[in-house]
């Protein structure tokens, strides 16, 4: 079954620079077409409905932007699928970047740490710097 936007956009396929109001209708008319397909992505990629919203609010954000690359050659929503998809890998390595940058203290306890003076005076700086920190 074929609709008016599909016929709109495969029309056009010869010519790959379209207009910008005819952007903006093939973006309005593919987002409401694909919008829950693309939420979809977003959720399989979100670990909570927060980051699933700003999933979807990037990938508006970067398929608006990207409208002008869009030729026509493929259908609106498998360039959409692909710009979700794109976006959402790209989420997902930056997140998994930012967590190795930290280390995980669940399992450290701490003990009460009593200086003992025994007398010696000499300590190693970086240990004396490390005491004061933790002060």
């Amino acid at each position: 079954m074929t609709n008016t936007f599909t016929m709109k956009v495969n029309s056009k396929q010869g010519n790959p620079k379209f207009k910008d109001s005819d952007l903006e209708n093939i973006f309005l008319e593919g987002i409401e077409q694909n919008k829950q397909k693309l939420l979809r992505i977003c959720s399989a990629y979100a670990n909570d409905n927060e980051e699933k919203k700003d999933l979807f609010q990037e990938v508006l954000v970067n398929i608006w932007k990207s409208m002008h690359s869009f030729r026509g050659k493929s259908a609106i929503s498998t360039w959409m699928y692909r710009v979700t998809l794109n976006v959402c890998i790209n989420a997902q390595t930056k997140l998994s970047k930012k967590k190795k940058q930290f280390i995980s203290m669940d399992s450290v306890t701490l003990a009460r740490y009593e200086k003992q003076t025994s007398g010696v005076e000499e300590e190693n700086p970086l240990l004396q710097y490390l005491r004061s920190c933790i002060k």
